[in-house]
């Protein structure tokens, strides 16, 4: 009597094909990521399409059907950032106060500053961006 015969028999079936299909789920090869990397993308341009897709409604919508706010929140959001802006650049490093003699000077976090501008350039991007598609595709002619 062989040893897998013995082990098949003291535990009941194959043993050797359970711990293959066992070691088959735990263990993966390139071949099994780079298909699971090739879904996770194919799944995360589909979300991406989906999220602006609704977006366009959402603006077409409130373009067709909303109120004087509604219609005007891309130019407003525009018009805010471009002041913070502005005046986060101005301001930056040159305007101070005095407290118990020591001058403080009004400065933002080195850190901060990309993330401002990443923010500033989506926002121009969405506002010219969306005018412009609206433009072509003749959204703005039609009363959304």
């Amino acid at each position: 009597m062989s040893l897998s015969n013995i082990v098949s028999s003291m535990f009941g079936g194959n043993i050797i094909k359970d711990v293959k299909d066992l070691s088959d789920v735990f263990v993966t090869t390139d071949e099994d990521e780079r298909k699971k990397i090739e879904i996770t993308r194919k799944f995360d341009l589909e979300d991406e399409k989906v999220a602006n897709q609704a977006v366009t409604d959402r603006w077409k919508f409130d373009m067709q059907f909303g109120n004087n706010l509604s219609k005007s929140i891309r130019p407003l959001v525009l018009a805010f950032w471009t002041i913070l802006v502005s005046f986060i650049i101005i301001l930056d490093n040159n305007i101070g106060f005095t407290w118990n003699g020591k001058w403080h000077y009004f400065t933002i976090a080195k850190v901060y500053v990309p993330y401002i501008f990443n923010i500033y350039g989506v926002i121009i991007g969405a506002y010219f961006i969306g005018r412009s598609y609206e433009k072509t595709k003749g959204a703005s002619t039609q009363g959304y």
